[in-house]
């Protein structure tokens, strides 16, 4: 089995540090970790009206402070392996906005995302397989999120270095698979027929690191915080 190399990795004490950091071009590291024991967990909130969302593991806090929206956990978090339930709480309240339940195996990577808006929210819970990745090849690596609340499907484009490697429909809450792409420019795009979600961006994609692409916001927001937009983050290097 292929794993993460950890030889460029040095944020392993403060994980915790960064929590609450608002997905961005910028990039993050993986933690080193005992496989053993541990597997390693991403929390992101992706409900635009919802601007401070805790999270609990098995009843204890997994961040020490709130995500407001579009923010995540900033790298992979260590946990206990098992099976282990994950609460998403509006903070302003202290009321549950969701509850999953996960068998979480050690020294595998998953990511939680809040999704949802006015009442209705899931944490999307997913296992990432990047230790299934090789970075031998000098490809950099990228998957997105459908967090946008609509009831059309948009499709999704992604196109590297001149070459379309993404063009497809993307349900409401659907996470694709990880997929190669050449390092350099990177053009994204959703859209759906009737223009109600159409966000653009360019980013650069650098050799042997994995991305995640969060298509987030809710249509026809005066608010432009909350209105469609692409947000990225790196989950790590190979």
């Amino acid at each position: 089995m292929k794993t993460f190399s950890f030889s460029r990795i040095f944020l392993a004490i403060v994980t915790l540090f960064v929590i609450g950091m608002t997905a961005s071009s910028c990039t993050k590291s993986l933690n080193n970790h005992d496989t053993a024991q541990t597997a390693l967990l991403m929390a992101f909130n992706l409900a635009p009206d919802k601007p401070a969302a805790g999270f609990l593991l098995s009843g204890n806090s997994l961040t020490y402070n709130p995500l407001p929206f579009a923010g995540y956990t900033g790298a992979y978090v260590n946990i206990y392996s098992g099976t282990r339930t994950v609460v998403a709480y509006d903070f302003s309240n202290n009321t549950n906005i969701d509850t999953a339940t996960r068998t979480f195996s050690p020294g595998k990577y998953y990511s939680m995302f809040l999704t949802g808006i006015g009442g209705k929210y899931k944490n999307v819970l997913v296992q990432d397989e990047v230790d299934s990745l090789s970075g031998a090849n000098g490809q950099a690596y990228i998957r997105y999120i459908n967090a946008i609340p609509d009831s059309t499907y948009p499709t999704v484009s992604i196109i590297a270095n001149g070459s379309a490697i993404v063009q497809q429909n993307a349900a409401f809450q659907s996470i694709s698979g990880f997929v190669a792409a050449a390092p350099g420019q990177a053009s994204i795009n959703i859209s759906n027929k009737t223009q109600t979600i159409n966000a653009s961006r360019t980013i650069t994609l650098e050799a042997k690191k994995v991305y995640t692409l969060l298509f987030i916001g809710a249509p026809n927001q005066a608010d432009s915080t909350k209105a469609v937009q692409i947000r990225y983050i790196s989950n790590g290097q190979l």
